[in-house]
């Protein structure tokens, strides 16, 4: 079809980094080479990143959320939002089932819940990695 209300006219890609953030204390740690891309078609945004962090001194404390997504989400489509996400950490803990979902509909952070009861990781951690996507509206 040629006519002018179907041409894709609005394409990006670019990249974002994720900052990651906890809702009570937030941690201390460097980053290990964080890095996402994006890709925007219409009003579509879906982002793909790795987060990498060597933990410092902390490892915060409350909900945990990632803070960086590349445009702010629509607030009439806030809630049609997928994710997935994983994680792995240094000393073998690989944690279970996520739920990744926009925090709200003016910010540009998403949540992460996990499912299980085991929230945290040892103290002994030394760094994390956590490999994510997301789509969302804008």
């Amino acid at each position: 079809d040629t006519a002018a209300a179907n041409a894709l006219d609005d394409y990006e890609e670019g990249t974002w980094t994720p900052v990651w953030r906890r809702e009570t204390t937030n941690p201390s740690y460097n980053d290990g080479g964080s890095t996402g891309k994006y890709t925007k078609i219409g009003n579509k945004v879906t982002v793909e990143g790795t987060f990498i962090a060597w933990i410092v001194s902390s490892q915060g404390s409350g909900s945990w959320y990632f803070e960086g997504l590349p445009f702010m989400p629509s607030t009439t489509n806030f809630q049609k939002t997928a994710g997935t996400l994983g994680r792995l950490f240094d000393n073998g803990d690989v944690a279970g089932d996520y739920y990744v979902g926009l925090r709200s509909s003016g910010s540009q952070t998403f949540s992460v819940v996990n499912r299980d009861t085991n929230q945290g990781y040892d103290s002994d951690t030394t760094y994390i990695i956590v490999v994510m996507s997301l789509t969302y509206y804008v």
